[in-house]
């Protein structure tokens, strides 16, 4: 079996597993009535910050483990509002052609990143929820479920409940006392719209650069054990992982991997033709190292070539002894009288 098919179910369950989530979540949020509390409520508790504002440190210790061991799995698979940027990348490759659907590496923006994540967390020491509620992930994305989706569809559900007793054809329960606070409304429409017009045209930019969570995560997944690593004596630098990586970490000159921007999308991995980039915990060394270290030849020195790599050896040239010197003036002296 090779690495390209075996990614390519690796994908498809990641994939399915963020779909799955984030249905369960949004229906969880959406629903008036205690219908899927008892069923989905369990997966709010493990949100690494849950609506409620209640931290786990459990469940926080949980997750900085799992990034440890395996990368940003949380970012790819757990968080709504990443499944959603997804949605919104897919849809805006597909509406782009040539060179225009290809991503390409950015420098890591550190100073954004780390002031964003400093801010939330004054936010949370002094009891101040609207900042974290604008730029936390599954806050933003909880709040646009409540403040715009679950209204329209408390008003279908009545439209439906009319229905159904004007013809006798189902009973449905009408949903009372619907409002709307027009700021929250607006809030959460910018917010979400923000964020999926970076998705549309960049990828997963609001998780590499405001996102706090990610921030934090990124700490933690910097080193991850297992990891995205590019075997460089396989790579043939044709560029497609770089074009489909829509957290932009790929580096292809130094062909080198930011995992703390990784979000373990696992979108290289099925695109690669040679087979050079593997999900494991080793880290590639070059058979054949493309840089030597060649210490500085010293005085005295001399070049020689050993298996055609050029290397540096001490020459040492003996000083004459004094029985020589004699030697010498005494064979001068001899030849001084042949000639007198």
């Amino acid at each position: 079996m090779s690495y390209l098919k075996r990614y390519q179910a690796l994908k498809m369950s990641r994939v399915a597993v963020s779909v799955i989530v984030t249905a369960m979540l949004t229906l969880l949020w959406i629903e008036f009535s205690d219908l899927f509390l008892c069923t989905f409520g369990w997966i709010e508790r493990w949100l690494i910050v849950p609506v409620g504002f209640g931290i786990s440190l459990i469940v926080i210790a949980f997750w900085i483990a799992m990034t440890t061991l395996f990368g940003r799995v949380y970012c790819s698979g757990i968080c709504p509002l990443g499944t959603l940027q997804d949605v919104f990348a897919r849809a805006g490759r597909s509406s782009r052609r040539g060179t225009g659907r290809h991503y390409s590496y950015s420098p890591p923006m550190n100073k954004l990143r780390y002031a964003s994540l400093a801010v939330v967390v004054a936010c949370w020491v002094v009891s101040l929820s609207i900042v974290p509620v604008i730029i936390e992930p599954d806050h933003m994305y909880s709040e646009f479920i409540i403040n715009v989706l679950k209204p329209i569809w408390g008003h279908l559900n009545n439209v439906i409940a009319r229905i159904g007793v004007a013809t006798g054809w189902w009973s449905v329960t009408y949903v009372a006392g619907i409002t709307v606070s027009i700021f929250a409304v607006s809030l959460s429409i910018v917010s979400i719209l923000t964020v999926g017009t970076l998705a549309w045209f960049h990828g997963r930019t609001f998780c590499n650069t405001v996102c706090p969570v990610g921030t934090a995560l990124g700490v933690a997944s910097r080193q991850s054990l297992w990891h995205i690593d590019i075997d460089t004596d396989l790579c043939i630098n044709c560029g497609k992982c770089g074009e489909v990586c829509k957290a932009s970490c790929i580096d292809l000159k130094d062909h080198v991997v930011d995992g703390s921007r990784c979000v373990n999308c696992f979108n290289c991995l099925t695109v690669c033709p040679n087979d050079a980039i593997f999900y494991r915990p080793a880290r590639k060394q070059l058979s054949l190292p493309m840089m030597q270290r060649i210490d500085a030849p010293k005085v005295g020195a001399t070049s020689a070539s050993v298996g055609g790599v050029d290397c540096c050896r001490s020459a040492t040239v003996p000083a004459p002894a004094a029985n020589d010197s004699i030697n010498t003036d005494n064979q001068t002296n001899k030849s001084d009288e042949t000639i007198s």
